[in-house]
């Protein structure tokens, strides 16, 4: 997404946004750099000629009703500001210790909705002429929609109370999304997925927004913008995360002892460690989280060499902290163990040896794909074999956008891919090489898709140990599915054949 706009500098540096606690980071050095070349940085504030005309704006501050932009828009991969709400005369009672849920009078998008509640989160472009329109649509009594308001990339967030502090995480990197938190706690009822386009921090104040019991006049409420960092009151969750990870990387290597509570889980890893990663994977598959760990490939810049660092930042992002907390560690420690897959998962970096230990984690998304898709190999073990290796395709000779040639040590990788001893692993990669052999005379470290469908049609027991060993993966209820469904459709055709010749079973 380019670069941050200064608008927004504090959030990938600075106090909350580096490890290093000041705020001398990247998009600092990229306003002097501006300055410098003539070009004078962009000026923070609530945007007049984007705002409602019913907006009264000072400085930072906002009070009135209608809908208000900042001035600038968000144009880096991950930015995080602040509202203040300023309501004296309602405090936010102190907290009880009895109660777990502090924040439990908070309902989103349901049928309760506060229509006084203010409206968090970010807009589109707006002018004059947007608001003349809005105003006739209102003159003329029809009732407008959150598309026609300007406020559909916005959440309402109800019963607040003096000082309190709501924080907007934008994330535009891969999955764009839109992120709520009350005074430091996340709302994930109010989480805004998959947005496109320019988009600005904004707020709606509603006509007559302020408390459930008491409304009061507009001026009675104003909310302070606050875009840098110096000012936030909470940690954004970008900075959280970031610190999350590293102390999850400290714990990892300072307590090399704590991988027993995950051999308790998953059994012993020396024993096994093949059936530990099917295990951890079906684990991953049955929490049910929105994401795919397929897509941890977006977060991860060098899926060969992946530390465990990047894998729980890849995991966090994609399915979420809790699930990343649970298992990445747990996952990484697997493929580890298993180095004797294709070309080795224990791979050493080479600018700061010996460096962490990396996994390829590639494999590690083959295993996914491969639990996830395993019934389909039930009736089409091929065409799960070629979909299985897609993402290992190598472009020969400037072949480019043509996804049909693989290594062979690739292709080997995939073949056994359910196999859970080394005596399996052997046998089906044996299989396949002296196959291979046989139709290959000089020697070539790649396969292409026509030399590897004459040796799947002339050694069919290559899909059938394919075929089997991944079944032998899927929960015993799906197995039990497909073999009744088997079971029936032969059944099916037995009657047929029998009436079609006139006999009787």
């Amino acid at each position: 997404m380019g670069g941050c706009c200064s608008c927004f500098d504090g959030i990938t540096g600075g106090k909350h946004g580096n490890d290093s606690g000041n705020s001398d980071g990247k998009s600092t050095e990229m306003a002097t750099r501006n300055s410098i070349a003539g070009v004078p940085p962009p000026t923070h504030g609530v945007s007049r000629a984007m705002s409602a005309p019913t907006i009264q704006i000072q400085g930072y501050k906002v009070s009135g009703s209608g809908l208000a932009l900042a001035k600038i828009p968000i144009e880096q991969d991950a930015a995080y500001w602040e509202w203040h709400v300023h309501l004296p005369g309602l405090p936010r009672p102190p907290p009880d210790e009895e109660d777990e849920d502090e924040f439990h009078d908070v309902q989103m998008n349901g049928e309760s909705d506060d229509p006084y509640a203010i409206k968090f989160g970010v807009a589109t472009r707006k002018d004059r002429n947007f608001y003349k329109l809005l105003q006739n649509v209102e003159d003329e009594g029809d009732e407008t929609s959150s598309q026609d308001d300007g406020t559909a990339l916005m959440r309402a967030i109800p019963n607040l109370r003096h000082n309190d502090v709501i924080g907007v995480a934008v994330q535009q990197s891969d999955l764009p999304m839109i992120q709520f938190l009350l005074n430091g706690e996340p709302l994930p009822e109010c989480t805004i997925n998959r947005f496109r386009g320019t988009v600005f921090p904004a707020v709606y104040i509603p006509v007559g927004a302020g408390s459930e019991g008491d409304r009061i006049e507009d001026e009675g409420i104003s909310l302070l913008a606050e875009f840098d960092e110096d000012n936030f009151k909470e940690m954004s969750p970008h900075a959280r995360l970031r610190r999350s990870i590293v102390q999850q990387a400290a714990e990892a290597m300072s307590s090399p002892s704590s991988d027993s509570g995950m051999n308790d889980q998953f059994g012993d890893q020396q024993h096994n460690p093949r059936l530990t990663r099917w295990e951890i994977v079906r684990s991953i598959i049955n929490q049910n989280a929105r994401g795919s760990l397929a897509s941890i490939s977006f977060h991860i810049p060098d899926l060969a060499s992946t530390d465990a660092l990047t894998l729980f930042r890849a995991i966090s992002l994609e399915l979420g902290s809790c699930v990343a907390e649970k298992y990445s560690k747990q996952l990484h420690n697997a493929f580890i163990s298993d180095a004797d897959v294709s070309s080795k998962h224990l791979v050493w970096k080479e600018d700061n040896p010996p460096g962490p230990i990396c996994v390829d984690a590639r494999y590690i998304i083959l295993t996914y794909k491969a639990a996830l898709f395993a019934a389909s190999a039930f009736h089409n073990p091929k065409g799960l074999l070629l979909t299985l290796l897609q993402d290992f395709a190598v472009v020969v000779d400037g072949d480019f956008g043509v996804n049909n040639r693989w290594l062979l040590k690739d292709v080997l990788a995939v073949v056994s891919i359910a196999s859970i001893t080394e005596e399996e692993r052997e046998c089906t990669a044996g299989l396949f090489s002296n196959a291979i052999r046989e139709w290959r005379r000089n020697f070539n470290p790649t396969v292409a898709i026509d030399i590897l469908e004459i040796v799947l049609d002339a050694s069919p027991s290559i899909l059938q140990h394919f075929r089997s060993q991944l079944l032998s993966k899927l929960p015993s209820a799906d197995r039990l599915r497909l073999l009744a469904g088997k079971e029936v459709t032969c059944h099916f055709w037995a009657l047929y054949y029998s009436r079609y010749h006139n006999l009787t079973l």
